[in-house]
């Protein structure tokens, strides 16, 4: 067979593979591009993709340009029955971000609210802000940057049905968020640096894809290599 179509065929194999990964295989979903806040933007759970644990994560952009001091100025927030799961919001006064959480310690059969902060959150700057969920442990980003875990005080409480809203209308703080994602699963740290590295206007899924991925053809000679290249 021409050594030239066998290339082809496997550059074929690995493109519709990768594709496959790419639809398929990946438990993100980029929720909302750039929004302007003076709106509240509802996402039906049918947009969040399940998982097979309870762990999740949530990123953000946002970029404040009025602080409106004085009350709590919430980012988004998904409820289950009276409390949330979870709400990002900012601090009345302060520019600190608190994450909060309905969780179910093992010594009461009530919910509890457990809470984690993120300080000192740049404000007129568009800033990046991931919160992330693995088993009990709370991990917070910050542009990238690992800066909080908390340990949740008993197993955190999800919701299936619950609604998402992204910036609630009259209660949250103006200006803009963009690339809001949800992951069905923990991230590392080096994935929440690429996140950062995304920017807050995302980007394609085409470049995405070969960002994530490369494919190295090498021609081989007696168990040698000889030649090799990656696209």
């Amino acid at each position: 067979m021409d050594a030239h179509k066998i290339v082809i065929g496997v550059v074929i194999i690995v493109l519709l593979y990768l594709l496959y990964l790419y639809f398929f295989g990946n438990s993100a979903a980029v929720l909302v591009g750039i929004h302007d806040t003076t709106t509240e933007v509802k996402i039906g759970s049918g947009s969040i993709p399940p998982g097979p644990t309870q762990n999740f994560t949530y990123s953000v952009w946002v970029y404040v340009s009025n602080w409106n001091a004085g009350n709590e100025k919430i980012i988004f927030q998904r409820t289950c029955e009276s409390s949330f799961c979870p709400k990002m919001a900012f601090d009345q006064n302060m520019n600190n971000v608190t994450i909060t959480l309905a969780t179910y310690p093992s010594d009461s059969g009530s919910q509890v609210e457990a809470t984690c902060q993120i300080e000192n959150v740049p404000l007129q700057a568009w800033t990046n802000l991931i919160m992330t969920l693995n088993g009990n442990a709370l991990d917070c980003y910050l542009d990238g940057k690992l800066v909080r875990t908390c340990l949740m005080p008993g197993v955190p409480k999800l919701s299936g049905t619950g609604e998402l809203v992204l910036t609630p209308a009259g209660k949250s703080f103006q200006g803009y968020t963009g690339n809001f994602q949800y992951f069905s699963r923990a991230i590392n740290p080096r994935e929440a640096y690429a996140i950062y590295k995304e920017g807050f206007g995302g980007s394609n899924w085409l470049s995405n894809l070969f960002n994530k991925y490369r494919i190295k053809l090498a021609f081989m000679k007696d168990n040698t290599e000889v030649n090799s290249f990656e696209i």
